[in-house]
């Protein structure tokens, strides 16, 4: 599912609300009739169009849209600080620096954080939607959107981020998955053999190098499952999905799209939870559902 950018930013902000009609710091003008027409084409919300009324209705979630806004909001923030990010170096070579004070690091979430923008444009930079120079300390003095990334700029939103459940279960399969690397090759299935699979590969060598901290936070992940008192097919989905995870970071060249595909699902999966929208929700599984999606936020 492809959304435009207000239209994303409006999906975000119904997740955290029980408001509905935008503001018009969040969408204004004519972006809000066509986030109402986009939303409401994709099912996201319901028909509460009036004939008599022109322009958007009140905007109220469908079931599908409750689990989409969740996942929104989740990515909202890093969203927010890509475009932040590609705006303000979108003509020449700059500085990051005087971004988190500009017109284009703030909106009604509040100003970005220096943090957030050095996340931002390292992501930007890996997709090769950003170019430019770095200081000792790894971080950027000098970038540019590339090409690809002025395109971006102008297409929908996420820029890169999360994947739509309808998108990723059309390729999910719950079948055995086989960890290959250079220096083992172990099959492990459904269960919580995974975790264990895990402990061994942490244990080995077999760890593509820069992909330590992913192992990490996978086995963090895996350690605190029990505290979300997920049910079974939502459990069994994060595993496979761990699974995948570790199948990659063992090879020789591991694909970070598949690795940020994985984890982006695994996220998906907790978004409601961390929302507390999530039917058995409560306060210690929002608060590890939000611990987990910080530790999963930022890894490739």
């Amino acid at each position: 599912m492809a959304l435009t950018y207000p239209s994303f930013r409006v999906l975000a902000w119904l997740a955290g609300t029980s408001g509905q009609h935008p503001p018009v710091e969040v969408c204004a003008g004519n972006d809000l009739a066509l986030a109402y027409d986009q939303l409401r084409q994709a099912d996201l919300i319901l028909d509460t169009s009036d004939k008599d009324t022109v322009g958007a209705g009140p905007f109220v979630l469908s079931a599908a849209g409750r689990v989409e806004a969740s996942l929104a909001a989740v990515e909202y923030r890093a969203e927010l600080a890509r475009r932040g990010v590609l705006r303000w170096v979108l003509d020449d070579y700059r500085s990051l620096d005087g971004l988190e004070s500009s017109d284009a690091g703030n909106d009604y979430t509040g100003p970005l954080t220096h943090r957030e923008v050095v996340d931002a444009a390292n992501e930007l930079a890996m997709e090769h939607l950003l170019e430019g120079e770095r200081r000792g300390d790894g971080e950027f003095f000098l970038v540019r959107a590339t090409p690809r990334g002025q395109r971006a700029l102008r297409g929908p939103a996420p820029i890169v981020g999360y994947q739509s459940p309808t998108a990723t279960n059309n390729h999910h399969h719950r079948s055995t998955v086989t960890i290959s690397g250079s220096q083992n090759q172990v099959a492990f299935g459904n269960s919580g053999s995974v975790d264990q699979r895990l402990k061994n590969v942490n244990n080995s060598t077999a760890i593509a190098p820069g992909f330590e901290k992913v192992a990490e936070s996978i086995q963090y992940l895996l350690n605190r499952l029990d505290a979300l008192a997920l049910n079974d097919d939502d459990d069994q989905e994060v595993r496979d999905h761990a699974a995948v995870v570790v199948g990659e970071i063992v090879r020789d060249n591991p694909d970070r799209t598949t690795i940020k595909r994985a984890i982006n699902s695994v996220r998906g999966v907790l978004a409601p939870i961390s929302l507390g929208v999530a039917a058995a929700a409560t306060a210690e599984s929002t608060e590890t559902a939000r611990g987990l999606i910080e530790a999963l936020t930022g890894l490739v």
